[in-house]
């Protein structure tokens, strides 16, 4: 049996299924599924369903979601008074407030992983850290991809991808007193800014964002995150069910198979390695200069006892002409080169 996180990080037996079950020393342990996508795109009911299947296929799991931890921070300013000033604070952006429930939620990811690592008893098993938020800039994946590094996990990024007018629809829903409705200026300005993963080519610095999934999922159920009609018959309803966790089924077992191949834990650091990249460039530029300087040395000095030999040669053969000592001649070399 393997312990199992549930939303708190606590800890359960549930047993493993077969085919989640890899015991391949050589794969990484661990897995951080980072969910990328714009509000309203499906990204929470997706990561709720593949924890689920985690539960029930007992692959240890921790599902942390930057919303949750956003929420804590606004119930710091509740005084139990719902007034309109309480409200137009929620809505309005806090840097600060903001920068603590980041630092907060990353925190819990850090705090999974090393947690992963204790319930890892010699097992390649492993388990699966989900960290549900927009991600929209490439900063943020890549702060998520530091803590895998640190753990040596996996690092998996999932687009959930949804049409810009489908996803406002859907967080036009949301209650007006919800901190995760997003105004609509903000919105338009998140969907203008949003750093699709595999968007332009990629260096050193981007290797965060190679391993990646787009996804789109299907409808499902009525009033869900699907966004679908409340008027869905039943039978619509059961069989988007179906389809939905069809999909987060088959997406569970993509998400395993490039777990087992990720190449995040094998790589060096690539911080590092670009690090290194320049320090040689410099170093190198150091000793390409120090070579050319020896270089025009070497021919100076050719040049110079060449000189030197024809002048005492040509001095020499000139009949009551005393010939220059070769310091003489020395000496007025070095003040022609300066």
């Amino acid at each position: 049996k393997m312990d199992v996180f549930d939303d708190t990080l606590g800890l359960k037996n549930i047993p493993r299924s077969p085919q989640y079950n890899n015991n391949n020393t050589e794969h990484p342990n661990n897995c951080v599924l980072c969910f990328c996508g714009l509000p309203g795109s499906g990204k929470t009911t997706v990561s709720l369903e593949l924890q689920k299947l985690c539960n029930l296929h007992g692959i240890p799991n921790a599902r942390i979601r930057f919303d949750e931890y956003e929420k804590k921070e606004y119930e710091k300013l509740d005084t139990g008074e719902n007034t309109p000033q309480l409200k137009n604070m929620k809505k309005k952006f806090e840097p600060e407030s903001w920068k603590r429930a980041r630092d907060a939620c990353f925190r819990a990811v850090r705090d999974a992983l090393d947690d992963a690592d204790d319930g890892n008893e010699g097992g390649a098993s492993g388990a699966l850290v989900i960290l549900d938020d927009t991600m929209h800039y490439k900063s943020m994946r890549r702060e998520a991809y530091r803590y895998a590094r640190e753990f040596r996990a996996a690092f998996i990024v999932v687009h959930v991808d949804v049409s810009e007018e489908e996803c406002w629809m859907r967080n036009s829903r949301r209650d007006d007193g919800d901190v995760l409705k997003v105004p609509r200026e903000a919105f338009e300005r998140l969907a203008a800014a949003f750093d699709r993963p595999g968007k332009g080519g990629y260096d050193a610095d981007e290797a965060f964002d190679k391993n990646y999934m787009v996804v789109k999922p299907p409808k499902k159920g009525s009033g869900g995150g699907s966004g679908s009609s409340n008027n869905t018959s039943s039978s619509n309803i059961e069989e988007e069910e179906k389809e939905y966790a069809a999909f987060c089924q088959s997406l569970l077992d993509e998400i395993y198979a490039r777990w087992l191949t990720d190449e995040t834990p094998r790589r060096k650091d690539e911080l590092d390695l670009l690090k290194l990249k320049r320090e040689r460039s410099a170093t190198d530029r150091v000793i390409t200069a120090a070579n050319t300087v020896h270089d025009v040395d070497v021919q100076t000095r050719k040049l110079t006892t060449e000189f030197m030999k024809k002048i005492s040669l040509s001095s020499s053969s000139k009949s009551g002409a005393a010939a220059p000592s070769s310091k003489v001649l020395a000496e007025r070399v070095r003040r022609a080169r300066l």
